[in-house]
């Protein structure tokens, strides 16, 4: 359950960038007609129902959407719905059972640590706390929480025309420098418009760095 607990939102654990709070905060205000009707349910736990995208940018990885959803009398939380998009050997992603608490969503080990889920007021921002460590959550309608899914499928198709490009490279060659700078600004044109979304190459990213700053 501890490991459950360590990947639960997974960005609430990661020291990143904020860079893509400005996307989430100004796309995702809308609820669904699915929620609002659950909420209109009479549960009081019904406002936690949804999409939430971590107001945290992404550190060598895809930026996390998590959904919570209740399945009979239980509220569930799915950490990334996107998991299974791209290749993750060092991590797992389990569907975490939640415990309704004082209008809060808790989930806990055998060894009483804790994760506490709260919402804002206005029930746009869940905000998670986990030891020291808090983290917040924009709410997505469905239709966005698909479009990041599609983004993300983009950029993982990418990665792989960038990686099988690279293999291609004449390594040991004199013509091995300049043609992998050719390959990185070439695939930096293609990754810019998703960069606040998902992972980026190494040497692609250095190259759009270099472009922030006019190099």
């Amino acid at each position: 359950m501890r490991l459950l607990l360590s990947i639960l939102f997974v960005s609430m654990l990661t020291a990143c960038s904020s860079s893509d709070e400005n996307t989430s905060s100004t796309n995702t205000e809308i609820t669904s007609k699915e929620q609002v009707s659950q909420v209109n349910s009479g549960d009081a736990y019904s406002d936690y129902i949804g999409y939430w995208h971590s107001n945290t940018a992404p550190n060598g990885g895809h930026t996390i959407v998590s959904e919570v959803y209740k399945d009979g009398d239980s509220y569930i939380v799915n950490p990334d719905i996107n998991f299974d998009l791209a290749s993750n050997t060092t991590r797992k992603n389990t569907p975490v059972v939640l415990t309704p608490n004082n209008n809060k969503l808790l989930a806990e080990d055998d060894k009483g640590n804790t994760m506490e889920l709260s919402l804002s007021d206005d029930g746009q921002t869940l905000n998670g706390q986990s030891g020291g460590s808090t983290k917040s959550f924009t709410r997505l309608d469905k239709a966005k929480a698909d479009e990041i899914t599609a983004t993300i499928k983009t950029c993982v198709d990418l990665y792989d025309q960038f990686n099988a490009r690279s293999n291609e490279l004449p390594v040991g060659s004199h013509e091995f420098k300049p043609q992998s700078e050719a390959l990185n600004s070439d695939f930096a044109d293609k990754f810019a418009p998703y960069r606040d979304l998902c992972h980026v190459p190494n040497g692609v990213e250095s190259e759009l760095r270099m472009r922030d700053i006019g190099g």
